[in-house]
């Protein structure tokens, strides 16, 4: 009878471990998969603009100026992150009052801004966060709330993103002979030391364009204006994936993503003796380990073919739209969405003109347009889901240009001083 009980308790000490061992708490805190999780990975379809932009569950998140807003998704209208009664937030002209409103944020060189676990990431390169020489993630509430800082980072990075845990950056320092030493480092979110990922190899090199998906970073490897490199790294081994050596190309080639598939652009500058004729450039798909390319159909055969357009993706769908440089931005400005064979779809109505370079790509509904005049800086939400072949196209903030360049300067103790005007 003794020898049963015994039995038994072993068998149910053997069930307790067992039943422990699948517990919730000890599966992995994040993802180790290649499929984007919007809850804990980077938001690269709004990774890497001029304009700062992420999106929540119920709305959109945007930087515009030295001011942080909410986009609410059912009205498409901008409000400040701010929640303090009587705050004029951007209207404000007195320094004190303006660096007091919650939705004040000093502009940052290491743009970054995620929404990740129900948590608003940003970045803030100033005294309010963050000692000399340091750039602070700062953590909040979805409504702006209950905000600490998580991390630094030097100020001196140029490129940022939060990824399944760390935070990622690009970072490029001089020594006191003026030579440069870069690479790509990451911290965990939750606290650490930092770690250098990915060294830099080339002379007067540095690295931008930073984007992640599932297991792996990639970034754009620069040197002058005569080098572009596509490279990645596995996040998990730490194995260093030399994508493209686009050494004689002449376009950054600036990553994307397809149906889980890397997506870029090789533009081809020609035979030097007849470089007009023998321009071409190809979209090109391939693995997330840069194996297995494939040129897509819609690549182009001559400057005159392509025509200042540019080809994207938002990881489902391809989209084309204008490059507003060389007075492109006097005329009407082109946006499209393609088939997989680069047949249009559908268009923003006639007689838009946008003088911004890239779209924010934007998530399942909405892509955004930025544009600026004399006058102003807005952000036009296109509806991602056609009516008749038509793409509606609504304003959701307008900015007047001196609050847009408006900026807050340090007096010599270190405290703020009065507004400056950054134009």
């Amino acid at each position: 009878m003794g020898m049963k009980k015994l039995c038994a308790v072993l068998a149910f000490l053997l069930l307790c471990l067992s039943m422990a061992a699948c517990s919730p708490k000890e599966k992995a805190k994040y993802p180790t998969d290649n499929v984007y999780h919007p809850e804990t990975d980077s938001h690269f379809m709004y990774a890497g603009y001029d304009v700062q932009m992420t999106e929540s569950p119920d709305g959109y998140y945007v930087k515009m100026g030295d001011t942080l807003y909410f986009i609410d998704k059912k009205t498409l209208q901008a409000s400040p992150l701010c929640g303090k009664p009587n705050c004029r937030h951007q209207d404000e002209t007195e320094s004190e009052k303006l660096i007091a409103c919650d939705a004040f944020f000093t502009s940052s060189d290491c743009p970054c801004l995620e929404f990740q676990n129900g948590y608003l990431y940003v970045c803030a390169p100033d005294r309010l966060f963050a000692p000399d020489a340091q750039t602070a993630i700062v953590q909040m509430k979805p409504d702006g709330t209950e905000r600490k800082v998580v991390a630094t980072i030097p100020d001196t990075a140029v490129d940022c993103l939060i990824h399944r845990g760390y935070i990622y950056y690009a970072d490029r320092v001089f020594s006191e002979e003026m030579d440069a030493s870069y690479g790509i480092y990451r911290v965990p979110l939750d606290g650490g030391e930092k770690e250098l990922i990915m060294p830099g190899n080339l002379q007067g090199g540095q690295f931008s364009n930073l984007r992640a998906y599932g297991n792996y970073l990639y970034t754009l490897e620069v040197a002058s204006e005569e080098r572009f490199d596509l490279r990645g790294v596995n996040l998990l081994t730490g194995e260093q994936l030399p994508i493209l050596d686009v050494a004689d190309e002449l376009d950054e080639q600036t990553p994307y993503f397809k149906d889980g598939k890397l997506f870029t652009i090789l533009v081809h500058p020609g035979e030097p003796e007849n470089p007009e004729e023998t321009w071409c450039g190809e979209y090109v798909l391939s693995d997330l380990e840069g194996k297995n390319w494939e040129t897509v159909p819609f690549s182009f055969k001559s400057r005159e073919e392509n025509a200042n357009y540019i080809i994207v993706s938002d990881g489902k769908d391809y989209w084309r739209y204008t490059l507003p440089y060389m007075g492109m931005s006097e005329k009407p400005y082109l946006f499209q969405k393609l088939d997989e064979k680069g047949n249009v779809v559908a268009s923003i109505p006639d007689g838009y003109h946008i003088s911004v370079m890239m779209p924010v790509l934007g998530g399942e509904d909405h892509m955004f347009l930025f544009n600026t005049t004399e006058d102003y800086h807005e952000i036009l939400a296109v509806n991602k889901q056609p009516e008749n072949g038509e793409l509606k196209v609504q304003t959701c903030l307008r900015v007047s240009t001196d609050q847009f360049y408006r900026a807050i300067t340090f007096d010599r103790n270190g405290d703020y001083d009065q507004i400056a005007d950054r134009g």
